[in-house]
């Protein structure tokens, strides 16, 4: 499958053969905080390698975070994942670094195997963030679910797990392997086009009634869905749509491997007519 089918998520994991995890399950709550002000046109950075990544809306100017980790067996929580928040050029890097994996703004890796705890002891971060309106958003999880909620455009990839994006400003670039995802803009402001897609799951966007834009929409193994009335001069098939809608312009491309894809409508509250 091609890179402009799908996009592939470019980290290098390292895993070995996972030890079961057992035990009752830990929580150490709130074992991480950071909070900053941030303003628009500023970006958070923001990795995790297992677990859960939860965005919505600040009520200020203030970027607040906070993380729980959590692992199976004894009370006493083991090593292996570091969790940090550092500035950047043009906004703030938040890492959780697993065992002896990387994390930079451009790459992120994490190192797992036998006896490794990430691996043996099932540990997992679960991310709660509340980010300032106008702050970009570049999110990646590796085994980890994504839901956000922002003002802003926004950068979405998982390897493992579903992921979920709503913005009042697009674009959106929101993928995952296994999983699937679901994208809703208020708005298609920006220069970029709408590039959202799965390997193994459902990938559709949600926009405007009254949006312009072309659709570029395919699978291999489902079915294309559109609940736009019509694709002025387009075509649609059971595998794909290609077409424009209210006159055309930005280009939504949505890909699956396996699975439906679909672009629906929004109503003026931001209500989908119809979910898949």
């Amino acid at each position: 499958m091609s890179s402009r089918y799908l996009l592939v998520l470019p980290l290098a994991l390292a895993l070995g053969c996972d030890d079961p995890e057992s035990g009752p399950l830990q929580t150490d709550r709130n074992a991480f905080t950071y909070s900053a002000h941030m303003q628009g046109e500023r970006t958070l950075y923001l990795r995790n390698g297992r677990g859960v990544i939860d965005v919505e809306p600040s009520a200020d100017d203030t970027l607040r975070i906070e993380a729980d980790i959590s692992w199976r067996g004894g009370p006493e929580r083991p090593d292996g994942v570091y969790l940090s928040a550092n500035p950047t050029a043009d906004g703030i890097l938040v890492c959780s670094k697993f065992g002896e994996g990387t994390c930079t703004v451009e790459d992120y890796g994490i190192k797992g195997g036998r006896g490794n705890p990430f691996s043996s002891r099932g540990l997992r971060v679960a991310y709660r963030v509340k980010v300032p309106a106008g702050v970009k958003l570049d999110l990646i999880g590796v085994d980890t679910r994504i839901t956000s909620a922002s003002t802003a455009p926004v950068k979405a990839q998982s390897v493992n797990g579903d992921v979920t994006v709503v913005t009042a400003v697009g674009p959106v670039r929101a993928s995952t392997i296994n999983g699937d995802v679901d994208a809703r803009m208020t708005t298609l402001a920006g220069g970029d086009s709408v590039v959202v897609s799965s390997l193994n799951g459902e990938a559709w966007v949600f926009l405007p009634e009254t949006a312009a834009f072309t659709a570029d929409l395919a699978t291999t193994n489902g079915r294309v869905e559109s609940d736009f009335p019509s694709l002025a001069g387009g075509s649609a098939s059971r595998k794909s749509i290609d077409g424009a809608i209210n006159g055309g312009g930005r280009v939504v491309h949505v890909r699956t491997l396996n699975g439906r894809v679909g672009v629906g409508r929004l109503d003026a509250e931001g209500r989908s007519y119809q979910r898949p």
